[in-house]
């Protein structure tokens, strides 16, 4: 198994980037598909059916931005 993290830098307010990131169809349209949810040890997949590509995850923490 192997872990991956990202890291990005973006322009727009932190509350406009948490709301795209953790909602599944915004993430289909940057990403791929998937059943995400922003749910503690949630277990999702993301796919890309033209390349036959499923990923397994699941959510470690969710720590939503106060401001």
């Amino acid at each position: 198994m192997a872990d991956l993290s990202l890291d990005f830098q973006f322009k727009s307010p932190i509350n406009k980037v948490w709301k795209a990131i953790t909602n599944s169809d915004t993430l289909g349209q940057w990403v791929m598909e998937n059943n995400f949810k922003p749910i503690e040890g949630h277990k999702c997949q993301f796919w890309n059916k033209e390349i036959d590509l499923e990923v397994d995850c699941e959510v470690l923490v969710v720590d939503e931005p106060c401001c």
